[in-house]
């Protein structure tokens, strides 16, 4: 016959000694941030404070970089009305709407964007034929509407194929050694003008 069943006792939980927070040492924090920095909960702490982001507080060795990004970004409720206010500031005329198929667009907006062009005094000529995984040829058809219509601007809406079409066409657009996309294959090889190179606005309606 089996013995009288053992009820073990839970192991007692040993608490742990609290972390010691280490102080950076003087000379670490980036004045530009000033004397205090802000945590994520709007709590406000010395710049010195080992809790601050590492970003405010480099004291790991970095290696130097070189970052070029002259982008203008955009995020948040309300972003897409801004574009009607930035294009007709930059007194465009004409303009290349790069976008997939229109029909695949339950949120409407390709509609909205084309109202904001519209509205901001701006003929919109769309190329709604992009693809997922866009090739070359999808390239070339955009970059031949765009010289037909002579424009002065370029604004792709969609995701990342639809962004990515735009950035070649942007790329050959009066670019006179390079006329295909194959010509563009590499890193840094596009041979354009910075000066010829026409705006891009990528409106992102994807995650």
């Amino acid at each position: 016959p089996l013995g009288p069943a053992v009820v073990g006792r839970r192991p007692r939980s040993r608490r742990q000694p609290p972390r010691a927070v280490a102080r950076q040492p003087p000379g670490d924090h980036d004045e530009a941030f000033g004397p205090t920095l802000n945590s994520v909960f709007g709590e406000p702490y010395e710049a010195n404070d080992a809790r601050i982001s590492h970003t405010a507080r480099p004291h790991h060795p970095m290696t130097a970089a070189t970052f070029f990004a002259p982008s203008l970004s955009l995020l948040g409720v309300g972003a897409l009305r801004r574009l009607e206010g930035i294009v007709r500031d930059a007194k465009h005329k004409t303009c290349l709407l790069v976008t997939g198929d229109r029909l695949n667009d339950p949120a409407g907006v390709i509609p909205a964007t084309t109202r904001a062009l519209v509205d901001a005094g701006v003929r919109v000529e769309v190329f709604d034929e992009v693809e997922q995984n866009p090739t070359t040829q999808h390239v070339d058809a955009a970059r031949i509407m765009c010289e037909e219509i002579g424009a002065e601007c370029i604004v792709s809406v969609g995701g990342g194929s639809c962004h990515d079409v735009a950035k070649l066409v942007r790329g050959l657009y009066g670019n006179e050694t390079q006329t295909s996309a194959r010509d563009l294959s590499g890193v840094d090889m596009c041979r354009s003008s910075p000066s010829a190179l026409i705006p891009h606005y990528a409106v992102s309606s994807t995650a």
